[in-house]
């Protein structure tokens, strides 16, 4: 199913690629890109590997795993876990979100490409915590349920981009 899905969401993602450039144009275009780039730093800021330990994390804690553990306890600590994360996650968001956008007001930009940066950077801010707790789907090994919101985000944004487009 995980193949199946990749397949999809990277043609959605071909689909907007070719339309994007026809119906924006190369100023408008070009603009996007900035903010993708902007947007790209950020998510890589936001992350820091946090997701891959928080994947080692929960198939430790797993209590299917591992039987003789104490479930309660593990659930405990997955809590806490989980809720270190998303405070680090939340927190560390919300000023490199300002940062970004201080800095996107003091650049000699145009107020739609300000306008853009500051809204695809909200958008990586989001898809960061998704990505969270798509890393704890997978520390359980259950990549159903993400996959299919990931095919769903991908329908949405690509339908939406078309016809906002059209």
């Amino acid at each position: 199913f995980q193949g199946v899905s990749q397949i999809i969401t990277w043609s959605l993602s071909w689909v907007l690629l070719v339309i994007l450039p026809r119906y924006l144009g190369d100023d408008g275009f070009g603009r996007l890109f900035l903010a993708l780039s902007y947007a790209t730093v950020f998510g890589t800021l936001l992350n820091m590997g946090i997701n891959k330990y928080l994947v080692k994390r929960v198939a430790i804690l797993n209590p299917i795993d591992n039987p003789d553990a104490n479930a309660e306890e593990q659930f405990a600590e997955m809590q806490q876990l989980l809720g270190n994360v998303f405070s680090l996650k939340i927190s560390l968001s919300l000023v490199l979100y300002l940062l970004l956008a201080g800095i996107s007001f003091l650049l000699p930009y145009e107020p739609l490409t300000r306008h853009a940066i500051l809204i695809i950077c909200f958008a990586t801010c989001i898809d960061n915590l998704t990505m969270t707790l798509n890393s704890v789907f997978e520390g359980f090994e259950n990549m159903l349920r993400p996959n299919i919101a990931l095919i769903a985000q991908k329908f949405i944004l690509t339908a939406g981009c078309a016809l906002l487009l059209y």
